[in-house]
């Protein structure tokens, strides 16, 4: 490291008047106290203040027009002049730059990513939280950033702050050239302009695209380092007196956890409500939005009878595409003409549906009969009708007055 340091500063001093000889800068106090302090691993901070009045120290030098090159990622990634031309000012060695960035508004905390094939046909940007201004994620500009040229780099990174797999990007990235990209998927670098330190914030647009899991991506590195969880890291770099963008490892900030989200499923609806009091109807339940792959044990449906003090977990949920199923119980009093239950789903332990369901005998002397008819047939159904017809094998697989499928929605209203 102390090696690199003063490789660092001896490249500095080349824009120095030809006055300033290395031996005098060297001999310099501030210039002394500065790399004493770079090459001190364990100083943290930095007190210039009683260096305010010292003289004889030229700060301030200028160069011409130039093609540097960023030195981000080792790769000496360099910029045409067509990208980037810069003719102002440079301050050197002036660590009252070298601050901390701030963010003013984070990204949402759940988020819905987009695939490579959704970015293609058009762009969906990170936004932050409903109602809060401004809408992209965005940091504070310090003026004192304004006495060099900076970039600021955006980068995906996971909960463990180490480079996430997936990509982030902005098209502007491939005519403008305000925004790059190098060879990082999770990266981007964003010039700061006048109208940033006028504004004294700057705002990103940044698009997230989840890739497809592969021989790199797998479920087990998923689970693993937890992808579905991600950060964006702000880095200030900063243009050098050799030319050069260098990362201002003290601005580093991370933004707040952002948690692939994609929308509570709801129940869109459920039908029929009504049936026999020997139950074995069958119920369909259409659902909106995504359910986990253990709904099962995630999803609880319950019917009850507050009038009779009466429970009933339903065990026999079935999936079809986005819709599920499940054969009513039977009644407890199967001679009670009719009965109010109430059907309770509840998704992760909580409540998200409850509708009414009517139980009514008439519906047991239609089955019957139903039945009798299509066999021709005598159908031994004992002294007590509702109490003997959830038994008959076959007799009410789906209650036949009002056939109930999940496929033909326009079905379901055909008889009450």
């Amino acid at each position: 490291m102390g090696d690199d340091i003063d490789d660092f500063i001896q490249t500095s001093t080349l824009h120095l008047p030809q006055a300033e000889t290395p031996t005098q800068v060297n001999n310099d106090p501030l210039f002394s106290y500065i790399k004493n302090f770079l090459r001190d691993p364990t100083a943290t901070t930095f007190d210039i203040r009683s260096f305010n009045n010292t003289d004889g120290v030229n700060r301030n030098t200028s160069h011409a027009t130039l093609s540097p090159s960023i030195d981000l990622t080792n790769e000496n990634q360099i910029l045409s002049e067509e990208q980037v031309t810069h003719t102002k000012p440079i301050t050197q060695f002036d660590c009252s730059q070298f601050v901390k960035i701030k963010i003013i508004t984070h990204p949402r905390i759940k988020f819905r990513p987009r695939t490579e094939k959704e970015s293609k046909e058009s762009s969906h940007f990170l936004r932050c939280e409903d109602n809060i201004a401004p809408a992209y994620p965005t940091i504070y500009i310090p003026q004192i950033w304004a006495k060099e040229d900076n970039f600021i780099q955006v980068t995906l990174v996971g909960i463990d702050k180490q480079p996430h797999p997936y990509t982030i990007d902005n098209k502007e990235c491939n005519i403008s050239p305000l925004i790059l990209k190098l060879n990082e998927s999770h990266s981007l670098y964003f010039h700061v302009t006048k109208e940033d330190y006028d504004n004294g914030e700057k705002s990103f647009l940044i698009e997230y695209i989840k890739s497809k899991q592969d021989d790199v991506i797998t479920k087990q590195l998923i689970q693993t380092r937890q992808l579905y969880q991600s950060m964006l890291r702000f880095t200030r770099f900063y243009l050098t007196a050799d030319g050069s963008y260098q990362p201002d490892e003290a601005s580093i900030e991370y933004s707040s956890i952002m948690t692939e989200h994609y929308g509570d499923f709801t129940i869109e609806d459920i039908f029929p409500l009504y049936g026999p009091l020997c139950g074995n109807q069958k119920v369909c339940i259409e659902l909106k939005g995504p359910i986990t792959k253990n709904f099962k044990t995630d999803l609880t449906i319950t019917i009850t009878c507050n009038e009779i003090n009466w429970s009933y977990q339903v065990d026999n949920i079935r999936k079809s595409g986005s819709n599920l199923t499940f054969l009513m119980p039977s009644f407890p009093h199967p001679n009670m003409n009719r009965a109010k239950v109430s059907i309770i789903i509840e998704y992760k332990q909580d409540i998200i549906h409850q509708s009414n369901y009517i139980y009514t005998k008439k519906l047991d002397e239609e089955l019957v009969e139903n039945n009798w008819n299509q066999s021709n047939s005598m159908v031994a159904v004992g002294s007590s009708l509702s109490n003997n017809c959830g038994k008959i094998p076959g007799a009410f697989p789906i209650w036949s007055s009002t056939e109930t499928t999940c496929e033909n929605h326009g079905a379901k209203r055909l008889k009450k």
